[in-house]
């Protein structure tokens, strides 16, 4: 598993998970810098507008990751049943989730920004039950997303449920059945559209990734394919002039109707990336010590950056300009530094609080959160299996 560089066969799945974190802290840091306006010195790259929005793409590469490692760790991984799977899945998310969201309400409250019930009914069960036709987001934004990995673990539940032998190929053709009826239906029922959306092709992705990965394609060879398919994409772009623009809006993904372009453009290119990243005899370069780093600590720092973007957006500035390139690259290390701290002293704490009340242990493999899982990476070794992302 471990090379002398000091990395282990998965960890540049870990470091992907960075890079999709710090992609979705950057979008928000600009957003809030728009969103102050005037009290701000300069505007984030006006030459290229879509520039500053393009990081929450990092969703999409969370979505690829998690399809890739859910379905890595039920193949590889002893087996396990569907209860207490998702027991695995809701001690990982929810509780964090629910921290998380309470600290921001608290802040808001601070500064006087009204709460609205309904994003606190969404809040508690991150899948919308109201019955409402149209989605209210969670206190803490973020939260939409959660409920689409929420969909995806019920299908791998349902696969293992059913005793099913090769559940990654279960799993991968539940995902794309869900994901091509939400091409074809859009139902009324704001929850049905979490649980039938084209964006669960992106999960497909990283099932099918995770397949091509058993099967020794990865490294080098993923690599060349990435190549091959941007220069493609290039291609067909400089010679049909193909519109490629689509759209970031949470709400057009939740709606299906920019589910299906992003599925098809990001994730296939984002499933060779993941595959890109594995690589047995890779050394540990600095860069990727870094974004291995925040990878670790992805989930707190996915729930906990909102609270540096609210207390900078009420913050008062006085006739002091701050420039929006020293603007944005605070909000991002705050946010590192925020999500690094809540990662050491409150998940990793409560997760082994939580871990009191588990069913059984199960093998090596302890199911992580949004794309990644942790291991334990000497019995992996001794028993001479690729186990899981390793994490502390």
């Amino acid at each position: 598993m471990s090379n002398n560089g000091g990395l282990t066969k998965l960890d540049g799945i870990e470091q992907m998970r960075g890079l999709a974190a710090l992609g979705v802290v950057v979008a928000h840091a600009v957003d809030t810098a728009s969103y102050l306006g005037t009290r701000v010195d300069g505007s984030f790259l006006p030459a290229v507008p879509i520039a500053s929005a393009f990081g929450t793409c990092g969703v999409d590469l969370f979505f690829v990751i998690s399809g890739f490692v859910m379905a890595h760790c039920i193949s590889q991984g002893a087996p396990i049943s569907a209860t207490p799977f998702l027991w695995r899945r809701f001690k990982r998310i929810v509780p964090a989730f629910w921290l998380a969201s309470a600290a921001l309400i608290l802040l808001r409250l601070a500064f006087g920004d009204p709460i609205a019930p309904e994003g606190l009914a969404t809040t508690l069960s991150i899948v919308p039950l109201t019955g409402q036709n149209e989605y209210v987001f969670p206190t803490l934004y973020v939260g939409w997303t959660l409920a689409f990995e929420i969909g995806f673990y019920l299908m791998v539940a349902i696969v293992l449920a059913t005793g099913c032998r090769r559940a990654s190929i279960g799993v991968l053709g539940l995902a794309m059945a869900a994901g091509l009826l939400g091409t074809i239906w859009q139902p009324a029922s704001i929850t049905a559209r979490f649980l039938i959306n084209p964006i669960y092709l992106e999960f497909a992705c990283g099932v099918a990734g995770q397949l091509l990965f058993s099967r020794r394609f990865f490294g080098r060879h993923a690599r060349r394919a990435l190549i091959c398919l941007l220069g493609s994409f290039l291609a067909m772009f400089i010679v049909h002039q193909i519109d490629l623009g689509v759209s970031l809006r949470p709400l057009a993904v939740i709606d299906g109707d920019a589910s299906l372009k992003r599925a098809l453009i990001f994730g296939p290119a984002f499933m060779l990336l993941v595959l890109g990243s594995i690589e047995p005899e890779r050394s540990a370069s600095r860069l990727g010590q870094i974004l291995l780093f925040i990878g670790r600590a992805s989930y707190s720092l996915y729930l906990t950056h909102p609270l540096v973007m609210v207390a900078i957006g009420h913050a008062e500035f006085g006739a002091w300009h701050p420039n929006v390139y020293w603007l944005v690259a605070a909000l991002t290390s705050g946010s590192i530094l925020l999500g690094v701290l809540a990662h050491q002293f409150v998940e990793r704490p409560l997760l082994h609080l939580l871990r009191r009340f588990d069913f059984r242990r199960v093998g090596d493999c302890e199911l992580g959160s949004i794309g990644y899982c942790q291991s334990n990476l000497a019995a992996a070794q001794r028993d001479n299996r690729p186990g899981c992302v390793a994490n502390p």
